[in-house]
């Protein structure tokens, strides 16, 4: 009776030990910052932690078992540049080649095989995939974990830091370099290149540069700056953008056509963001129209909501370009329209504007039939 106690009590403490294993292995993986999948030799997810729930936009981690690691990224194009689709296999490969090298002792640091590759989700992340193979007491492989961290982040502030260099080194660098060569060949040759007319250049160029470098730091603050919110009257931010651009729709003999009810429209804003927001909207309307042509301006209440919505008989934008509308430095051309200016941030300052105080905005155009914008901004409730 005692031997039997005794082994019966052996087994209960085995099994204790075996539940807190799996209580401290579970807690361990769930508590990971990173999102992680443990698999098994064939790539079926055996467990996995919240982080990589949250990575797949999934309610637990549940809904990940008994699915492949592979299908989670197979129509997904690698992002480092390979016209391969990414498999399970070659994740696998490249962990059995880190490993190899690791043990070789003669293998110089820097010969060693890369264990990660960068990759795209479904929903447009950016994640790095690094694998190591889960061996038994033989060495023998059971499974593998794979590690996914998201970069996405940090890929956005790749892009924005290519795209300002992209710009500070063409479009703030064209300018300068022309005012350089202006002086030059006004001192080689003062009589075929007058003070007068390499005087009007250089204003030319300054004001471009200035023009381009304001519209940079309008985004930068739009993006960066905390907004004092309060409560305020979308027409008068309107009727201010009006007033802002009277000057060159006049130049233009651009009809400036105000509707609005009267009745007011209390929103929550920045007063000096959401104004040159407007101010940006109706400049480009007028910018964009031909002479002697009308500019709608629209305010109206729509359940919850106040639309401001600017309407001119430009040339329009074609349905391709309007997929781009909203994209930093892009600028576009349509027959018969002025050559575009600027940076191609006017928008994006507008569309990140508006965002930032909870609202939305829309394009409505066609090549010959002018363009119509318009801002939803929610109505404000004490």
């Amino acid at each position: 009776t005692d031997l039997l106690e005794r082994r019966i009590r052996a087994v209960e403490a085995a099994a204790q030990r075996l539940r807190d294993t799996r209580r401290f292995t579970a807690d361990t993986l769930g508590n990971l910052p990173d999102a992680t999948l443990v698999a098994d030799r064939a790539g079926k997810i055996l467990l996995a932690n919240r982080a990589a729930a949250q990575l797949f936009n999934l309610a637990s981690a549940a809904d990940l078992r008994d699915r492949q690691v592979a299908s989670l990224f197979a129509a997904t194009p690698a992002s480092s540049g390979r016209s391969a689709a990414f498999s399970w296999e070659s994740l696998c490969a490249l962990a059995l080649n880190a490993e190899a090298a690791r043990a070789a002792p003669s293998a110089a640091p820097s010969a060693a095989p890369s264990e990660s590759v960068a990759l795209d989700t479904p929903d447009g992340r950016h994640v790095l995939a690094h694998c190591s193979r889960s061996a038994d007491s033989r060495d023998a492989t059971i499974g593998w974990i794979v590690s996914l961290i998201d970069i996405t982040a940090l890929r956005q502030a790749e892009t924005k830091r290519d795209e300002v260099l992209a710009f500070l080194s063409h479009d703030m660098r064209a300018p300068q370099s022309s005012i350089i060569a202006l002086l030059e060949l006004h001192a080689l040759d003062p009589a075929r290149n007058s003070k007068e007319d390499v005087h009007a250049r250089i204003e030319n160029y300054a004001r471009k540069t200035l023009d381009l470098s304001d519209q940079f730091l309008q985004l930068s603050r739009a993006e960066t700056k905390e907004y004092e919110f309060a409560a305020l009257d979308l027409s008068e931010i309107a009727e201010e953008a009006i007033d802002e651009i009277w000057a060159a729709s006049s130049a233009k003999q651009i009809n400036i056509d105000w509707r609005f009810d009267g009745e007011p429209a209390p929103v929550s804003a920045d007063r000096a963001m959401l104004t040159r927001a407007t101010t940006n909207l109706l400049s480009n309307a007028v910018k964009y129209s031909p002479e002697n042509s009308c500019v709608t301006v629209t305010l109206t209440a729509r359940e919850g909501w106040f639309v401001l919505e600017v309407a001119d008989q430009g040339y329009g934008i074609s349905l391709e370009d309007q997929k781009h509308l909203f994209e930093r430095y892009r600028r576009f051309s349509t027959p018969g329209a002025p050559k575009a200016a600027g940076a191609g941030l006017g928008m994006v300052f507008v569309k990140t504007v508006i965002e930032k105080h909870g609202g939305q905005i829309a394009v409505k155009s066609e090549p010959g039939s002018g363009t119509r914008i318009s801002l939803s901004v929610p109505a404000f409730t004490q």
